[in-house]
């Protein structure tokens, strides 16, 4: 297993998941490892491919079938078949990992099985920093470029008549 990439809030967003798992007295291996492997960076610094919470990512399971989900942070926000809670070991594992990596996962009742990150197709701090830096873009349903996005300059940004 590679180090997973974790943002500062996903790595402290795992350390009360398992103060959590330790007051229940439950099983955390699979937490413990990807928090003491992980390789923690301020959000802006993350690379674009890693899966971050909230981020969109299509994955294949088993070297089969493939899903596109949105990783969400806990159960109480799961649309079935919409999103992967973190919760989840498929959740857990997904986190952190780039584009084209794959790890294997022992899921609830104990199988073990093999995800891998085909691509991340959203993740927010992407987003942000685009935003921030004028480079985003509208992207249509087939992950198009539809148009570029210019952020505001103020309020001295009006071009005046010239520009009708």
């Amino acid at each position: 297993m590679s180090a997973p990439i974790l943002t500062t809030k996903d790595y402290m967003l795992l350390q009360r998941q398992l103060a959590g798992i330790e007051q229940r007295r439950e099983s955390g291996d699979a937490l413990r490892q990807k928090l003491h492997l992980a390789v923690v960076m301020m959000p802006d610094d993350v690379p674009d491919d890693v899966v971050t919470l909230n981020s969109r990512v299509r994955f294949r399971i088993g070297g089969g079938l493939e899903f596109e989900r949105v990783l969400v942070a806990g159960s109480d926000r799961e649309v079935v078949g919409l999103t992967l809670p973190l919760e989840s070991p498929r959740g857990l594992a997904l986190l952190g990992m780039r584009t084209g990596q794959s790890a294997n996962v022992t899921l609830f009742n104990e199988a073990e099985d093999t995800i891998e990150v085909l691509s991340v197709l959203h993740q927010p701090e992407a987003r942000r920093t685009a935003i921030r830096t004028g480079r985003a873009a509208v992207i249509d349903g087939a992950g198009r470029r539809a148009a570029a996005y210019v952020p505001s300059r103020g309020p001295d940004d009006n071009p005046g008549p010239a520009a009708a």
